[in-house]
């Protein structure tokens, strides 16, 4: 992907961050996050194509951000060593400290975004 293409998406992802400071997510338009991050609606539509995938991009940055990996012996997906409470609870206190999730959690969108997690 092209530099240019990844600044785009990189400041329609932050926009819409900074919009759900005193919006609900689903009250956000394409409109509104346009004229937030300075970009053409085509730019959002050729990056996104519809509001929900660039929800889901934003929620998939956040849980891998949570799930960041710093020592592989305590990933939770490493099968081989068994899982900890420390290294639950530090995957928890990561996901708690993420206020984007916490804000998706909160919204009247939650439903929608977390039912298979």
């Amino acid at each position: 992907m092209n530099r240019r293409i990844m600044q785009s998406e990189q400041k329609l992802k932050d926009s819409f961050i900074a919009l759900m400071q005193s919006v609900d997510p689903s009250e956000i338009t394409v409109k509104e996050l346009c004229a937030a991050a300075g970009l053409n609606r085509s730019t959002f539509y050729e990056r996104f194509g519809y509001m929900d995938h660039l929800i889901e991009c934003l929620i998939g940055d956040c849980l891998d951000e949570v799930c960041a990996i710093h020592d592989d012996s305590k990933a939770l997906g490493n099968h081989k060593k068994r899982v900890s409470r420390n290294d639950i609870r530090e995957y928890i206190g990561r996901f708690q400290s993420n206020t984007v999730l916490m804000k998706f959690c909160k919204s009247k969108v939650k439903e929608k975004y977390f039912t298979t997690l």
